[in-house]
């Protein structure tokens, strides 16, 4: 609730496409679907060309339309290469180019992005007219409807695409269409699809919120019932958006009363953290921090090699020095347990390494034991890399050079979600070059390089503890199931949130018996955490 409001805030000041690229990591993260506003960013790109387009407007009303459409067609260009040279520099770089050079980022959330696209379509109005076309139009017509429809099926999907071949299809079209005439004028002149045109925009405000918040209170995946459910009520949404504003069916001043009670509750969703004194006994069901880590900031251990903290942790965390006083975040490695000793072994891996921080903090503190937490991913595949974290070979020589460099730490402890990591089709899905690998020798190849790994740390005198892989449970999100079954007064489905033993096994027995083989080697010893969570042949999240 507080993310929405936040959200909803900046989408009506226009600026939520900058809140978003902020503050969500990008467009395509797993988090950005439980967003209900996350919509709104185009909109915020809309109002901010339209600000512009205004002026331009008005300015070149006053000229030729042959020299308007050269100033349009320049400014499109413009913003295209400015688009585009950033993603076609980081595909050159990816087979070898510009080795080294710091590249220009983008986001696409940047309204940069859109504006030639914009002043694509305005620019169709100033075509000139034609009056008759020949039969190969009608049928060229045909063909760019269909891969208009094509392309909108893979965006549904999920699949990548471009924008450059959609938004010429879609600009020729309707150029052509006028004069061409044949079947695609004839289905795009039907009522239906004329009245669909007409509430589109209204549809675009209201689906995705209706989408987000009904998949989250059935708390399920969505069936053929929940869509049935998901399109009449975003139908009814969209008929009293449509004619009480669009239509004007309002008075202004009744609009800007009726605006005040959801900006408020804006407001106070969000100075109050999302209301959670509404259910305090669901909102407690959630992952709060439950200590201060401390930052090592000893010279010999506080280095510039491991990367800056991401922003999300210096939010969720308080960091602070040996003197009490809170230090900012970069470069400082995470001091966990008893820090009246020195670290007994240092813990990297994946988030499911972060993961453990809280745990191993109190624990530590309790046994007496201390431990430094890397925290950066730390992939344990030489021959690896990963699109999301990437770990370059430069990294994991500063990594090793690190160790190397602290022979106090004898134990070095690796965390991985090895499921995920070797058997997800989008894990270890590049070499260290950036190539693509292929999917039937992924396993030999993590294989290969996580046997390298260990290898380098033996080296360095190093003892590896390597952890199996914790049991999966069926519910992606158990914190938000066991929320909406409480909200909804469910009964809590067991088997929604436990793992058994001949399901650990599916996923899990090649995998460990990987780890088996390379502790047999002498490289690492394995400790199995699943005889102590399946211990009764269930694990309960």
């Amino acid at each position: 609730m507080k993310k929405t409001a936040i959200i909803g805030l900046n989408a009506l000041l226009g600026t939520s496409n900058i809140y978003l690229e902020e503050s969500s990591g990008g467009y395509f993260d797993a988090g950005v679907a439980q967003l209900p506003l996350v919509h709104t960013w185009y909109l915020s790109v809309l109002l901010q060309c339209y600000l512009f387009f205004a002026l331009g407007w008005w300015l070149m009303c006053k000229w030729p339309r042959k020299r308007v459409l050269w100033v349009l067609g320049s400014i499109a260009l413009l913003f295209f290469l400015c688009w585009n040279i950033p993603q076609i520099a980081k595909s050159l770089n990816k087979m070898g180019f510009f080795a080294g050079m710091q590249l220009p980022g983008y986001s696409y959330y940047w309204t940069s992005g859109r504006v030639w696209e914009l002043l694509l379509g305005g620019g169709i109005l100033l075509l000139p007219t034609l009056k008759s076309t020949g039969k190969w139009s009608k049928w060229l017509c045909l063909f760019l409807f269909i891969f208009l429809l094509v392309e909108a099926f893979i965006s549904f999907k999920g699949l990548k695409r471009n924008n450059l071949p959609v938004v010429l299809a879609a600009c020729t079209l309707i150029w052509l269409l006028p004069a061409a005439g044949g079947v695609t004028l004839r289905l795009l002149n039907s009522k239906i699809i004329q009245w669909l045109g007409t509430i589109s925009f209204s549809l675009y405000l209201v689906h995705w919120t209706i989408i987000v918040y009904w998949n989250w209170l059935s708390g399920r995946s969505p069936e053929w019932t929940d869509y049935c459910g998901m399109l009449l009520l975003s139908l009814i949404a969209v008929l009293l958006l449509y004619h009480g504003v669009e239509k004007r069916r309002f008075t202004l001043k009744w609009t800007l009363i009726s605006a005040v009670l959801p900006i408020s509750l804006l407001i106070a969703a969000w100075g109050s953290e999302g209301f959670p004194f509404l259910r305090a006994d669901i909102n407690a069901i959630c992952s709060q921090p439950v200590s201060t880590f401390h930052a090592v900031t000893h010279k010999e251990y506080n280095t510039d090699i491991l990367p800056a903290f991401e922003a999300r942790d210096e939010k969720s965390t308080t960091y602070i020095d040996e003197k009490g006083n809170k230090v900012p975040p970069e470069n400082r490695l995470l001091l966990l347990g008893d820090i009246s000793r020195k670290p007994d072994f240092v813990i990297c891996g994946d988030s499911h390494a972060g993961s453990l921080r809280y745990g191993i903090d109190v624990v530590g503190r309790q046994a007496a034991f201390c431990s430094i937490a890397v925290p950066t991913y730390v992939t344990p595949f030489t021959n690896y890399t990963s699109s999301r974290y990437y770990f370059s070979p430069e990294r994991q020589t500063a990594f090793f050079s690190w160790l190397e460099a602290h022979p106090e730490l004898k134990k070095v402890i690796i965390v991985q979600c090895w499921n995920a990591r070797i058997n997800n089709p989008h894990g270890l899905d590049m070499d260290m070059e950036g190539k693509m690998v292929r999917r039937k020798t992924k396993f030999e190849q993590a294989e290969a390089g996580l046997r390298d790994f260990l290898q380098e740390l033996k080296k360095r005198g190093k003892s590896v503890l390597l952890l199996t892989g914790i049991p999966e449970i069926k519910n992606e999100n158990p914190g938000q199931y066991i929320r909406v079954s409480k909200i909804l007064g469910k009964e809590i489905n067991e088997a929604q949130l436990s793992c058994t033993i001949a399901e650990y096994a599916a996923t899990n027995d090649h995998l460990n018996a990987m780890l088996n083989k390379l502790a047999a080697e002498g490289l690492c010893q394995v400790i199995h955490q699943e005889k102590h969570l399946l211990k009764d042949g269930v694990f309960r999240a």
